[in-house]
Parts: structure tokens; C-alpha cells; sequence
């Protein structure tokens, strides 16, 4: 009977080891899922924050932290780095790392093939390595353990982007196919992200390079309309401001070659003294500038921001940076445009200088073409000057009277605030206003007395006869109303026309003051020169019907102001 209750007895209990066992394995099995749900989960986690970041169109650098960070929560890692491949060099080189203390980033270059990393680059395959360490990337401190080292290929579609090499928590071979399968994944989703972070980079990059040049391309194209003038000073003038403009430099200057002397002499100038502009002189060959004229080579020269002193050349203490270019025309340089200081943090680059290059070509084209045009000019005048001295030369008692009364009427103008292009016009009509007194007989333009009515008529035809002189002359249609009608009047009495009023162009009523004014105190054959206040007092008295009455105000405020004798004085 007793043998039966220890049998039923030790049964029961050992029912009950067996029920204990199998829910201990229950439970363990429980835990062992569960780890397995979290660690998936952690997984997931981590593969949906780098899907995240391929459409997030996050920042790059942001971006390579994201996927260090994904792949350390992926596998529970304590260090990461991410390398890129260059196919091209065979090698890679690190981007980023994230360590916890004790982990360093020992070094930042692989050959390939060499190390996990380079193994991984080159096999494309998820690496493994249970209890190891990769001497090559991370560096552990003696008192840490190594642990499993992982290694994912990024592949993108075309490449092999990079490798992401872990150092996990988990011991042994304790990682699964499906732990590879979704390290693959890890590395796939990321090389897409860095794909497509690369591409918007890259895209934006362009859109930018593609603005600056139309940008570029516009104000070069706003600087050759700005060039069109034909006066050098202000060809010169206009080229520095835009040249200024377009760098953002703070200072600059233009200097053209004395070909006779060969030095460079500072024409225009922002940001220099007054003695520095007056003085300056640079032979060819010296200094910076006397360089680039001399070798016809732009130049660009970095202070210490950059670790070196100008590459040897003297320059002023107060200059940061410079660009320095040549002035090419038709094989020959003509001068060299020189700025300094770009504005802000910035110094300039090799596209600011093919930028000042391109703009200094065109520089020098506008400034070749307004010398010549000047040139022209000059030659145009002196055409005019000796049409005038002729006229005067045949009679001494009116000589240097058209050139006095040109000088007169740009007093008036100058009064009146005329433009300069109007002011040569009216410059040139002046000195061509009597022209037609060539075809007057000697016997009338030289009588000592009184014209009688027959020498009278023939007198007044010079006005006309002047005009028919200057109409073939395309270049001279615009002195035309000045010529033909300075002897005309107000009231509508003169000649040749009989115009009066509002008719009357503003030359012609310049010149009829101007000339008036010049005959009343000069001396003719038949009377002496009447005083400048009776002379003044004329102009007064016939104002309205003999001369247009604004004109008048103008001669006689200048007069007042000492205008009148200073501009006596000046060379036209």
C-alpha cells in the first residue's frame, strides 16, 4: 500500500517537472519570439526610416547620418561608418561615423579589396564576421571586447554606392538569411536614397549654373549695350562701374598703354587716392599689372586665406584679393583692368576671372572703337576749323569771329542745361555758321562803308548759300537750321526765310544772340566796337522782336556770372 502512494506520489511530481519543463520552454520559446518581433521590428523601423530619407529630400550630410544611424539600430551596433566607392581611383573613402566612447575612426582611406569594407565593395555581398575586428576602419581600446563586424554594400541601380560597416552587440553567428536579406535591403534602400539625393543635388547645382550664366550672359549683354558711347572718358568710365558691379568688388581700376613710353597710366579709378590715380606709373613687366600686359595672361591672386602671399608679388597691405586682366585688341593688349577685395567672406574664383576675362573682351573692343571715333572726331573738327579760318582769312576785320561766337553760344547752352550731344551739334554749327560767306564777292565783304541795297542782297544770301554748302554733307544735316536761319527774326523780318516765333529752331535763336552780341563788339570797316554794356543794353532793347527773349535771359545771367569771359578763355 505504501510502495502504491510513493509510486502515485513520485508520478505526480514528476507530471509536474515535465508540466514546469514545458513551460519553461514555452516561455523561453515566448521570449525568444518576442526578441525576434523586436529585433524584426527595430528592422523595420530602421528600413522605414531610410525610405523615409530617399523621399524626404533631406540634406546630403543629414542623409549619411540617417543611414549610420538606420543600419546601428537595424543590427543594435555600437560604432558605424559609411564609405564611398570610387570606382574610377578603385578606392574608398569615408563619409561619416558614429561611435559610442571608446570607438575611433582609425582610418579614412581603402585601397580596394583591402579590409571588410574594400571586401564588401568588391564581392557585393553582406560580410559577417563573428568575433572579429577590423583594424583597418575602427580602432577599439584594450578594455572592449571585439564584437561582430558587418559590412552592407549600398548597390544602386548602376553601382556600387558606398559600404556601411557595423560594429554590433550580438555575438556568434547569430544572425540569420533573413538578417542578410534585410541588411541587402538596408544597403539598397539607402544606395537609392544616396542615388537620388545625389541627382537633386546635382539637379539643383545645375538650375543654379544655369541661372548664374543667364545671369552672366544678360549683364554681359547689358554691359556691351552700355558700351556703345563713343566718348572714350565715358566708354572707360562705364566699363570700371559694370566691371565693379559684376564682381562685387570694392575697389578698381583701368589703365591704358602708352605705347610711346610703355607704362601703363590709370585712366579711371574707384577706391584709390587722387595721387595714386595722378601719379601711377607701371613700366611694362613690373608689377602685377605691368605682368599681365606685358604676357597678355589674366591673373588671379589669393592672400594668406588661402596660404600663400600673392605668389610673390608686392601689393598694397589693405588688398585681400585681386583679379588682374589684359585688354586685347586685334593681337595687341591696350591696357589691363584691375579689381580688388571681393565683397564678403568670398574671394575670387576661376569663374570670376573667366567672367572679368570675358567682359574685359568686350571692353576693349568699345574702347578701340570710341578711339577711333574720336580720332574721327578730331578729324572731323579740324575739317570744320579750317573751313571756318578759311572764311575768316578772307577778311581781317571779322577774323576769329566765328570761333568767339561758337564759344558764346555753348555759354548759352550751358546756361540753358543743354545735353552734350546738343551742345556739339550747336559747336559745330557755330563754327560752320558763316561758311557761306565764301561765295559773297571781295568787293562787298571788304567795303569800308555802308552795303548799299545790291551789295545788301548779295550779303544776305550767305545764310542760304552756307546751307547749300553743308546739305550733301550727311554728317553735317544737323547744323542745317542753325546755319540757314541765324539771321533770322523774331518778328518774323529776316532772312533767309522770314521765319519768326515758334518757328525758329533753338540754334538759330542761340546763334542770333551769339553772333549779334560778337559783331556789336568787335570793330567793323564802317564803326568801332560798342561796349559790352551797350551792347548788353541792345540785346535788351530787341528782345522779343529781333531775338527770342529766353535766349537773351540766358546770355545775360551768364554775363552776369562771369561766364561770358571764362568762356572766352577755354579751347574748343
Amino acid at each position: 500500500m505504501l510502495s502504491w502512494q510513493v509510486l502515485l506520489l513520485a508520478s505526480i511530481l514528476l507530471a509536474a517537472v515535465i508540466a514546469l519543463l514545458l513551460l519553461a520552454r514555452e516561455v523561453q520559446e515566448q521570449r525568444r519570439k518576442d526578441e525576434q518581433m523586436r529585433a524584426l521590428l527595430e528592422q523595420q523601423r530602421a528600413l522605414f526610416r531610410v525610405s523615409t530619407a530617399v523621399h524626404s529630400g533631406r540634406d546630403w550630410h543629414d542623409l549619411l547620418k540617417a543611414i549610420v544611424d538606420a543600419g546601428m539600430e537595424a543590427v543594435q551596433a555600437r560604432a558605424g561608418a559609411l564609405l564611398f566607392v570610387d570606382e574610377k581611383n578603385r578606392c574608398l573613402t569615408f563619409a561619416t561615423a558614429k561611435t559610442d566612447n571608446g570607438y575611433r575612426v582609425r582610418k579614412s582611406t581603402l585601397a580596394w579589396g583591402e579590409g571588410i569594407a574594400g571586401r564588401v565593395a568588391e564581392e557585393r555581398k553582406v560580410v559577417i564576421l563573428p568575433e572579429a575586428d577590423d583594424p583597418l576602419v575602427f580602432e577599439l581600446p584594450e578594455s572592449l571586447h571585439p564584437r561582430t563586424v558587418v559590412a552592407v554594400p549600398l548597390i544602386g541601380e548602376q553601382r556600387t554606392m558606398g559600404v556601411l560597416e557595423l560594429i554590433s552587440e550580438r555575438r556568434g553567428n547569430t544572425f540569420t538569411e533573413a538578417d542578410r536579406e534585410m541588411l541587402l535591403t538596408l544597403g539598397t534602400q539607402s544606395a537609392t536614397a544616396l542615388e537620388n539625393a545625389r541627382l537633386r543635388e546635382n539637379l539643383a547645382q545645375h538650375v543654379h549654373l544655369l541661372r548664374r550664366s543667364i545671369q552672366e550672359l544678360s549683364a554681359l549683354v547689358d554691359v556691351s549695350k552700355a558700351l556703345t558711347a563713343l566718348d572714350v572718358h565715358q566708354v572707360l568710365d562705364k566699363i570700371l562701374t559694370k566691371a565693379l558691379q559684376m564682381m562685387q568688388a570694392e575697389k578698381g581700376s583701368l589703365m591704358l598703354l602708352d605705347e610711346t613710353e610703355q607704362v601703363l597710366r590709370i585712366e579711371v579709378a574707384r577706391g584709390l587716392s587722387e595721387e595714386i590715380i595722378r601719379t601711377a606709373r607701371v613700366k611694362l613687366g613690373e608689377g602685377i599689372a605691368g605682368r599681365v600686359a606685358l604676357e597678355g595672361k589674366p591673373l588671379r591672386l589669393l592672400d594668406q586665406v588661402n596660404g600663400e602671399r600673392f605668389r610673390g608679388h608686392a601689393v598694397r597691405h589693405d588688398v585681400r584679393d585681386a583679379l588682374c586682366v589684359p585688354l586685347w585688341v586685334q593681337d595687341k593688349v591696350i591696357g589691363v583692368l584691375n579689381l580688388n577685395n571681393k565683397k564678403g567672406p568670398e574671394v575670387f574664383s576661376e569663374h570670376d576671372l573667366e567672367l572679368l576675362t570675358a567682359l574685359a573682351n568686350q571692353a576693349a573692343i568699345s574702347i578701340h572703337n570710341a578711339r577711333l571715333f574720336g580720332d574721327l572726331q578730331d578729324l572731323f573738327l579740324s575739317t570744320v576749323r579750317s573751313l571756318a579760318s578759311a572764311v575768316d582769312a578772307r577778311d581781317p576785320y571779322t577774323a576769329g569771329h566765328q570761333e568767339r561766337v561758337t564759344k558764346y553760344a555753348l555759354v548759352i547752352a550751358d546756361q540753358l542745361g543743354m545735353s552734350p550731344e546738343e551742345k556739339e551739334t550747336l559747336k559745330i554749327a557755330g563754327l560752320m555758321h558763316d561758311v557761306g560767306k565764301i561765295g559773297v564777292p571781295d568787293r562787298v565783304l571788304h567795303k569800308p562803308g555802308k552795303l548799299n541795297d545790291e551789295e545788301w542782297q548779295l550779303m544776305r544770301q550767305h545764310a542760304a548759300f552756307g546751307a547749300k554748302i553743308v546739305e550733301p554733307i550727311k554728317r553735317l544735316h544737323s547744323i542745317l537750321p542753325g546755319v540757314r536761319h541765324h539771321h533770322e527774326r523774331m518778328d518774323g523780318r529776316g532772312y533767309p526765310d522770314g521765319l519768326g516765333g515758334n518757328d525758329l529752331p533753338l540754334d538759330a535763336c542761340i546763334l542770333m544772340v551769339a553772333d549779334a552780341y560778337d559783331a556789336m563788339t568787335s570793330d567793323r570797316p564802317y564803326r568801332q566796337a560798342l561796349g559790352e554794356e551797350v551792347a548788353l543794353e541792345e540785346l535788351r532793347r530787341h528782345s522779343g522782336s529781333q531775338f527770342s527773349p529766353e535766349i537773351v535771359q540766358a546770355f545775360l545771367a551768364a554775363h552776369q556770372a562771369g561766364r561770358v569771359h571764362a568762356g572766352l578763355q577755354q579751347a574748343l
